[in-house]
């Protein structure tokens, strides 16, 4: 029994050398992977196995000597070199996984573990950025490299992969969706993707392709859908509370006879605009009014009584048939400065009735004030309580 279990405990046990290696390939191409090993194997039996690779679960794919499991696999051994070749033909996304290259002898084989990549195309640069405007039209171009002018062009949504592409259009047929088309301008190498009538639901990930024999040529593009046209930095105006504030929103050439409006908060989405006053309709609050300067083209927002709870973010905007136009506004509501009350007389004191003379000036009297107007006030006061005095006495 002892011997058993030595024996199967020999047979199961391999020798795995150096940590795995990653071959990657693309799908529809060849890949060739490399096996060395030690001098003194020359002549052994070289093997290339998938998955886990045990006594009893061999999985061989190709064994020199014999034929491939698989005949897209072929294993080749140069001995001089020591290292022999699995090649893979037609590469396939089920190919991906595990392998080992396996050198049998006496005892435990010789192991050395790979992992196949196996991707669907090349993916050419970073992802580009393409920007556009809700309701109008954005153009995408995609360059390609010289001898792909005949290949067929193609432009899809989300990942993309085989079997699973949601091709928007492709050169030499109808577009799925009749706002997508594509020209190919092969004297430049570029082919240009143009979507009107832009909708929101078409943000996201696409890729500008090129097939060929093996695995397409991919690059990415990344659309996002905006709303409305901001124009410039935003503009910060301060008010104070109680007191009136204009706000003047210029607008460009050509827009005279548009609608103009004043609204809060986002505003640039459409559903949710909260529009304070509008050219030509009565403001949703009172203390709104809209006046517009064609000449000038100018439009002016006036709020008057203005309040705390008006502060915060506004845009200016011009109505358009496509995307509107707007202008951010950032509206700061301040505290009314209250004016400072100055006493003009805080105390006075007449010395003795010897000194107070009717016609001589009150010199010695005690301002808190220094106003001049204070002063002076303080000084007739003096003199008028001088006079009832002296009459009083008289009597």
């Amino acid at each position: 029994m002892w011997d058993v279990l030595l024996l199967f405990s020999s047979i199961c046990t391999a020798v795995v050398v150096g940590a795995p290696d990653t071959v990657t390939g693309h799908r529809g191409e060849r890949v060739e992977i490399r096996c060395p090993y030690e001098p003194g194997y020359e002549s052994n039996v070289k093997y290339f196995c998938k998955g886990e690779c045990i006594i009893g679960f061999t999985n061989i794919m190709v064994e020199s000597g014999s034929p491939g499991k698989d005949e897209r696999f072929s294993l080749t051994d140069d001995t001089t070199n020591r290292v022999f070749t699995v090649t893979i033909t037609d590469l396939r996304t089920e190919d991906e996984g595990q392998y080992w290259c396996g050198v049998e002898k006496t005892g435990p084989d010789v192991l050395s573990e790979i992992m196949l990549l196996v991707k669907y195309a090349v993916v050419v640069g970073a992802p580009d950025t393409v920007t556009g405007h809700r309701g109008e039209r954005v153009e995408i171009r995609c360059p390609y490299e010289p001898g792909y002018e005949s290949n067929v062009k193609y432009f899809c949504k989300g990942e993309c992969i085989f079997g699973n592409r949601n091709f928007m259009v492709k050169s030499g047929s109808p577009a799925k969706d009749e706002r997508f088309s594509l020209t190919d301008d092969t004297t430049n190498r570029v082919f240009t993707v143009t979507i009107t009538d832009l909708r929101t639901e078409d943000e996201g990930q696409y890729w500008c392709g090129v097939e060929k024999t093996g695995p397409d040529v991919l690059s990415e593009i990344m659309l996002l859908v905006k709303y409305a046209v901001v124009v410039g930095a935003p503009d910060t105006v301060t008010g104070h509370r109680g007191e009136r504030v204009e706000i003047r929103c210029s607008y460009q050439s050509g827009y005279e006879f548009n609608s103009k409006y004043f609204c809060k908060g986002q505003c640039q989405y459409i559903g949710n605009k909260d529009i304070m006053v509008k050219s030509g309709f009565p403001a949703k609050d009172e203390r709104f009014s809209l006046t517009d300067d064609k000449k000038n083209r100018v439009f002016t927002v006036t709020i008057t009584d203005l309040r705390t709870e008006d502060e915060g973010q506004y845009w200016c905007a011009v109505r358009r048939t496509l995307t509107d136009v707007f202008s951010e506004i950032i509206l700061l509501v301040k505290q009314k400065e209250k004016a400072t009350e100055v006493s003009t007389i805080s105390s006075f004191s007449v010395r003795s009735e010897s000194e107070m003379n009717p016609s001589s000036r009150i010199t010695d009297h005690r301002i808190s004030s220094t106003d001049s107007v204070g002063i002076n006030t303080a000084e007739a006061l003096v003199y008028t309580d001088y006079r009832v005095c002296m009459k009083e006495k008289e009597e």
